[in-house]
């Protein structure tokens, strides 16, 4: 998409042939776009596939200790505020959320120096929900 809310600018990237995938598409949903190409999805709430664009196939992806319900959800880093009354519009508002989540940031970084057993932020994934 070249332009966020025009029609006319967005670009085509993979068609997924119904038979490369499942029996029907009736409950199919991409939840992810990896580097190399390959789409996770997520079926009738109760399997992942990862499905290979090049190749046109699927595989079934199994979540150990997840029973037949499956509920997964995709995150990425935004800059929404949550519970917040502020719209984000113009680029001069942009660039100034832009640098005091930066700043944010850093501290942060500098608290969590000490902490070496800390895992760095993921700026995105995806969230898995389940019945164990």
């Amino acid at each position: 998409m070249k332009e966020y809310g025009v029609i006319e600018s967005w670009t085509k990237i993979v068609t997924i042939l119904q038979p490369d995938v499942v029996q029907s598409f009736w409950h199919v949903r991409p939840l992810k776009w990896f580097k190399n190409l390959q789409i996770l999805l997520e079926k009738d709430e109760s399997s992942l596939l990862l499905y290979d664009p090049e190749s046109h196939k699927a595989r079934d992806l199994t979540v150990n200790g997840v029973s037949k319900w499956l509920y997964a959800e995709i995150f990425v880093k935004s800059l929404v505020v949550v519970n917040s009354d502020t719209v984000i519009v113009g680029q001069k508002q942009k660039e100034e959320a832009t640098k005091n989540m930066d700043r944010g940031e850093k501290e942060r970084k500098k608290k969590n120096t000490n902490d070496t057993n800390k895992k760095k932020k993921a700026k995105s994934g995806v969230l898995f929900y389940g019945m164990l």
